[in-house]
């Protein structure tokens, strides 16, 4: 039975620069942009939306006006042939992409032993001195930024509102004191005090008069 060439290899713009290459079909390539407002939409209503690498870039140029436009590549491949063609487009411009997987890739999160691939690959990442030193300096910068602390600040008063948020926070904090219960076994009396009045102090400012 002959294979359909069904698949294609797709570019997606930000402004007239090509920011991320991918494969698919049917409506794949459109589905970007659905997704981006739909992060966008529950964010503004002061939802915590945890998304990847090329999500955030997307949504953030989208919000600050840039033309987001989708274009085919090429068109009526096999998926192999697809594979191989995504491979080659992100190689030619890999340093000005927003992808992060060198692509070629099948992105079955179902599957065990593709996330085990993917689990080895980032740990190997990860123990570049010089990119976790990157990730550092980044994170300081970002969380340093007087706009960047108003805004989380903001998000978070919004959550501690929500008695479900209240609740899963309790909760999660009480499995954390179990644990952290065994660390302090051999605290002396002395540190166990200003440890709980460092706790108290903070959950007070968390919370203010709304625990009783």
């Amino acid at each position: 039975m002959k294979k359909q060439k069904k698949f294609y290899v797709y570019a997606i713009l930000v402004d007239g620069k090509i920011k991320y290459i991918g494969k698919g079909k049917g409506y794949r390539v459109r589905r970007h942009m659905v997704m981006v407002q739909r992060i966008i939409r529950r964010r503004a209503a002061g939802e915590v939306v945890r998304t990847t690498h090329f999500y955030n870039k997307l949504s953030k140029a989208w919000r600050s006006g840039s033309k987001i436009e989708e274009r085919i590549l090429h068109d009526g491949l096999s998926e192999k042939a697809a594979l191989k063609l995504e491979i080659i487009e992100i190689a030619k411009r890999r340093k000005r992409l927003w992808n992060i997987q060198a692509g070629g890739e099948h992105m079955n999160w179902d599957d065990p032993d593709f996330r085990k691939a993917v689990t080895r690959k980032m740990r190997k990442a990860w123990r570049n001195p010089e990119r976790i030193k990157n990730h550092l300096e980044l994170m300081k910068r970002i969380h340093s930024d007087p706009k960047h602390k108003k805004k989380i600040s903001k998000i978070r008063k919004s959550l501690n509102l929500q008695p479900e948020f209240r609740a899963a926070t309790i909760k999660r904090n009480k499995s954390k004191k179990m644990r952290d219960a065994n660390k302090r076994k051999n605290w002396s009396p002395e540190r166990l005090a200003a440890h709980l009045e460092r706790l108290k102090l903070i959950n007070l400012k968390r919370w203010g008069n709304t625990l009783h």
